[in-house]
């Protein structure tokens, strides 16, 4: 630890020794950092990770196909904000897509032994999720989180799975409060019966039925509403108390227990654990196309014990079905390059880094050729963890990485039929010397370069670097927003990064493990 104070002390003379206007930037800000409470500011991402992106037209001919699929969310970890819930609702573009099995925990018959960026733990669970604790003994235990159904979103705190009831029918149970003579009374597990002779039949193939509850309002006086509800998927012959497969399209967590009133943090990094899992289902005999699987934004939410929704961004995904190649006709991303964590082990797409729109036609394996959007489908099948693992440079990786239709077996090209590609620049957060390490060396390069700018001067945080060098240095360096493209996107470098790089190091050197906001 003395090591680190002298190492912090040389850091501080280095300040005293900077340009008057450039020490009075560090000295203003480093008072700044003191007496204020960082906010979030950025979005929190939910995203989807399925277990992969491509169906063979074989695969859907034979039956239903499933893909099991993780929903992340992507984030800030840092701000004293306390996570009290989190809602999610997802769709499909076609009824060719379904979903079942949602599932926040999966059991197993033994303990056993799981790393991540805190240490270790022992569980009983197959997947640990984000919202979850490690006791004193070592021992992960998830906060209760339910699947529910978009048919109970208006009663996010009572609703059950709907269910076969033998005969076409079907039936769920619900928990509510409601007047009965002017005083507030509690009905427990009423059990909702809904005979096949209400359910509405409709042209494209899904049911609808329309059931009254009692809208749970704070004022408490509970009015009787109406809700009118579609189910995507359903099978008459289902016996009874099978939960109806395919209509699991939401998912609702709300703190309960010790923890209500304060909140709880992400376990480890925001993006560390799913927040829960369900199968993407491509239904039999689902034609060759593209199909996206999004987020429905309006049902989405991550609330805070102070009773405010944070903010949210969202990414989709999309699901190949007998593609065989595909031509990129219009790509607006303008990404040159696309900077990424070593520490990212999740699958690179292109929807991760753009939001602009990337039209293509889609050659499928019986020679039909389909036009459409494309951004969602693009993946390069390996991870930013992966590419940095295997570069023959030390500290950092530089690779032209292509990109596929869902899967390796549909490669895209562009419009002269050269692959396309993008180039990837990966190294680990807050190296930026990029040597492989983050020390007090980066923190002294970040400095360096803003004493520059501060004195009016032309910067860059290393003479020697190449230009991807330099923009790979820049991310990594710009700790709190990121910068792909050396500021061009707002992206300040400033002494509260270096600051960040400074915590960042004591904590490893003193024998923690330091986690960064966001590791994507």
């Amino acid at each position: 630890m003395k090591k680190i104070i002298s190492l912090l002390a040389a850091c501080t003379l280095f300040a005293v020794c900077l340009p008057v206007s450039a020490t009075d930037a560090v000295t203003e800000d480093s008072a700044l950092l003191q007496n204020s409470v960082v906010e979030q500011t950025d979005p929190y991402t939910f995203y989807f990770v399925p277990e992969r992106t491509y169906v063979s037209a074989e695969e859907v001919q034979a039956g239903d196909v499933h893909i099991p699929t993780k929903v992340y969310i992507k984030g800030n970890t840092q701000p004293i904000k306390q996570i009290t819930g989190a809602r999610i609702r997802y769709q499909s573009d076609s009824s060719s897509l379904y979903f079942s099995n949602s599932s926040n925990i999966l059991s197993t018959t033994d303990m056993y032994k799981q790393s991540y960026s805190g240490g270790s733990f022992f569980s009983e669970y197959a997947m640990p999720t984000c919202f979850g604790e490690i006791t004193s003994s070592g021992t992960y235990t998830p906060y209760s989180c339910a699947p529910l159904t978009s048919a109970l979103l208006t009663e996010p705190f009572s609703g059950s799975s709907i269910r076969s009831d033998g005969a076409g029918g079907i039936y769920f149970t619900r928990s509510y409060n409601k007047l009965v003579d002017g005083v507030k009374t509690w009905i427990s597990n009423e059990k909702i019966e809904i005979p096949a002779s209400d359910l509405q039949q409709n042209a494209d193939g899904t049911v609808s039925f329309t059931y009254s509850y009692y809208k749970q309002s704070a004022e408490e006086q509970y009015p009787l509403e109406t809700n009118t509800c579609t189910i995507p998927h359903y099978d008459a012959t289902l016996p009874a108390g099978t939960v109806l497969s395919g209509y699991h399209d939401a998912y609702s967590w709300i703190l309960t227990g010790t923890h209500a009133q304060e909140g709880v943090s992400f376990l480890g990094y925001a993006d560390e654990f799913p927040f829960f899992s369900f199968d993407i289902v491509i239904r039999q005999g689902t034609p060759n196309d593209v199909y996206t699987v999004s987020f429905s934004e309006t049902d989405c939410s991550l609330s805070t014990a102070a009773h405010t929704r944070l903010p949210l961004s969202f990414v989709s995904t999309s699901i190949t079905v007998g593609a065989s190649s595909a031509t990129i006709t219009n790509d607006t991303s303008k990404l040159s390059t696309i900077c990424a964590f070593a520490e990212n082990d999740r699958p690179l797409t292109l929807s991760q880094y753009s939001n602009a729109a990337i039209t293509g036609r889609v050659t499928y394996t019986d020679n039909v050729t389909k036009n459409g959007y494309l951004l969602d489908a693009l993946t390069a099948q390996t991870t930013p963890a992966a590419l940095y693992a295997a570069a023959t440079t030390t500290g950092y990786a530089i690779a032209d990485v292509p990109f596929y239709c869902g899967d390796a077996a549909a490669p895209v090209y562009q419009f002269n039929a050269a692959p396309y590609t993008k180039k990837v620049l990966v190294g680990k957060k807050g190296d930026s010397n990029l040597d492989g390490t983050v020390d007090v060396s980066d923190a002294v390069c970040i400095l360096t370069y803003y004493a520059k700018k501060a004195a009016g001067n032309t910067a860059k945080l290393n003479d020697s670097f190449t230009n991807d060098q330099e923009t790979l240095s820049y991310f990594l360096s710009d700790i709190d927003t990121c910068s792909q493209n050396q500021g061009a996107d707002g992206g300040v470098l400033g002494v509260e990064d270096a600051v960040q790089i400074l915590t960042h190091y004591a904590k490893s050197a003193s024998g923690n493990t330091p986690i960064w906001n966001n590791r994507w």
